[in-house]
């Protein structure tokens, strides 16, 4: 006679393994379509990475920030904007529209010609799931972002903690992005739900950091049945509200004026990965009834 303690048992270790997998599955879907997975210590070459075709999602900030390079060989602005994918995962694009002047150079009288755009470097993403991509069709963004028509050559992401994003427009020095010129949107698709304030460092030979948004890790939240504490009600009302930025020298000080200065969640719905393990969590715990009263 088959063991029906032992048949249980079984059961439980597969259904454990289906959870298990099922819950990997669910935190690894962060990839935008054709993106390129960038993981700590890897290069990628971009060119098959081209995401045009993928839907841009629901876009929840955009940010719009000058530079001017620390030589005054180069100014421009940097574009940068997070949307949600309809799974809820975030992907993160960057813009560079490269001037044809700057404080010195282009403007006739014996000055040179501005320098190009080598690089450009994003932070901090070090604890998410990272896919590059690129795409040519910004022009769609209804003027958040135009057709850039320098794709990047390749993609990194540093090591050992991977919280530096890069993409490069070089060599040959000729896919640069010349003055006058721009980048396609770059794009770093992730697995994070929320996002918060950013910098990104745009490099010719010199280099200059200005503000964008970067992922953030999820809120903590306290459980509702938790109970009241006893808060003293007579809090001092004049807090002093000029608190000193201190902002560093070399780094652009338009903070974007729509982005949270605390993590914005967005709401996790059910999915049907979720109802699946809801579902063998159930099963699990009738086979135990059942065998309890056997």
């Amino acid at each position: 006679m088959t063991n029906p303690f032992l048949q249980v048992r079984v059961l439980i270790v597969v259904l454990a393994c289906m959870i298990a997998t099922t819950a990997q599955a669910t935190q690894t879907q962060a990839t935008i379509l054709n993106g390129c997975l960038a993981t700590p210590g890897t290069t990628i070459i971009l060119a098959g990475c081209d995401a045009t075709t993928a839907p841009f999602g629901t876009l929840l900030a955009s940010l719009s920030a000058p530079y001017v390079l620390p030589t005054g060989t180069s100014s421009g602005t940097l574009v940068s904007a997070v949307y949600r994918e309809a799974g809820g995962t975030l992907d993160f694009y960057y813009q560079i529209k490269n001037n044809t002047t700057s404080t010195n150079c282009g403007n006739g009288g014996g000055q040179p010609a501005c320098d190009p755009i080598s690089r450009e470097t994003d932070i901090d993403f070090s604890t998410f799931i990272t896919n590059l991509a690129f795409r040519t069709d910004g022009g769609l963004t209804g003027g958040l972002f135009v057709n850039g028509t320098v794709p990047p050559v390749t993609g990194d992401r540093n090591s050992p903690t991977g919280n530096i994003i890069g993409f490069s427009f070089s060599p040959p020095d000729s896919a640069k992005v010349l003055p006058g010129s721009s980048s396609n949107v770059l794009i770093i698709s992730t697995n994070a739900t929320n996002f918060k304030a950013g910098s990104t460092t745009v490099i010719d030979g010199s280099a200059i950091t200005v503000a964008a948004f970067g992922p953030a890790p999820a809120p903590t939240t306290t459980p509702t049945g938790t109970p009241p504490t006893n808060t003293p009600t007579n809090t001092p009302t004049n807090t002093p509200t000029n608190t000193p930025t201190n902002t560093p020298a070399g780094v652009a000080t338009n903070t974007p004026t729509n982005t949270p200065t605390t993590a914005v969640a967005v709401v996790p719905t059910l999915n049907e990965s979720g109802m699946l393990i809801f579902g063998l969590l159930i099963a699990t715990s009738g086979l135990l009834l059942l065998v309890r009263r056997r």
